[in-house]
């Protein structure tokens, strides 16, 4: 199973609404809404895609879609915003 993290380059601005993203290697930034911004400061550590749903449905109302939002969100992040693992299978 992946696990998903901030790419550790990318620094966030807060916004009202969200946040900016900006990527200095890449010289991008984009816009992430108040959902994006929860599940960014929750991948600072290392977290899967069942983890991050779990989390989304837990802290937002009308989360119905948590899993394929928060696989969508972090898919149009990869690879220069966020970085997927692979986790080590189980010995």
């Amino acid at each position: 199973m992946k696990r998903y993290s901030v790419n550790p380059v990318v620094s966030l601005r807060p916004e009202p609404d969200g946040g900016l993203l900006y990527n200095p290697d890449t010289d991008e930034v984009v816009l992430i809404n108040e959902t994006g911004r929860l599940i960014w400061d929750f991948i600072r550590s290392s977290r899967t895609p069942d983890e991050i749903a779990a989390f989304i449905e837990q802290e937002t109302t009308g989360a119905e879609n948590a899993a394929a939002d928060a696989e969508s969100f972090l898919e149009s992040l990869l690879p220069d915003f966020v970085i997927a693992h692979d986790e080590p299978a189980a010995s």
